[in-house]
């Protein structure tokens, strides 16, 4: 359906994200399969191509060259308010190197601490804020939550010493708690995509935030 509502659009009109001059551009990680099932892993293959993780927007150095990409987009498209969009962005761009200094200095403490993830959601937002990579429990989202992925996770945590798990508002309170059964770990809920959050020019900014709060929350 959104393909179709797209091909309505002049090309000139419309911005791929994923192939402008981002910041930073990762491949999909590479999941542990010592003890993955096998039936998931062709699923996963048949269903989606996750070549790379398209989870841009959850490094602030990606929203900044999003926006000069849409700024100079929008000039192309309507160059009568040139210096309107440039002003606009060198505004957005002041905020944006802002909210990634104070959320940097935030988390910055926690940087060599253990945490897990339900699936691999956070890479964009680990690396540019120099957290450790997570334990990942599953390798995306809707994957079965097997005995073998539970016992995998448990014993890397155990190993690591991990301080928290977190998880989006899909994963189930009963699969958090069978992941955390028997061990002394915090768990907390994080939203990477703003759900339920005012729309306007505050909501990456309050959706960036909300992040950060329910990453330390769980670390400490």
């Amino acid at each position: 359906g959104l393909a179709q509502m797209l091909s309505n659009y002049d090309t000139a009109s419309q911005l791929i994200i994923s192939e402008t001059n981002l910041a930073n551009l990762y491949a999909q990680r590479e999941v542990d399969e010592d003890h993955e099932d096998h039936e998931d892993h062709e699923d996963h293959e048949d269903h989606e191509d996750h070549r790379y993780d398209f989870h841009l927007w959850l490094d602030i150095n990606n929203a900044r060259s999003m926006a000069k990409d849409i700024r100079k987009r929008l000039i192309k498209i309507d160059a009568e308010n040139a210096e309107k969009y440039n002003t606009n962005l060198k505004a957005l761009d002041i905020k944006l190197a802002q909210l990634q200094k104070d959320i940097k200095a935030q988390l910055a403490e926690f940087g060599s601490s253990s945490f897990a993830n339900f699936s691999d959601t956070l890479q964009y937002f680990e690396k540019s804020q120099g957290l450790s990579q997570p334990i990942i429990i599953m390798p995306y989202h809707g994957a079965r939550l097997s005995i073998n992925k539970v016992l995998n996770a448990k014993k890397k945590m155990r190993q690591q010493n991990t301080a928290c798990v977190l998880h989006t508002q899909e994963v189930s309170l009963r699969n958090v708690k069978v992941i955390t059964e028997g061990m002394a770990i915090n768990h907390n809920e994080i939203s990477i995509l703003g759900n339920g959050l005012d729309q306007g020019p505050e909501q990456y900014f309050q959706l960036m935030n909300n992040l950060t709060l329910a990453v330390k929350k769980c670390l400490q």
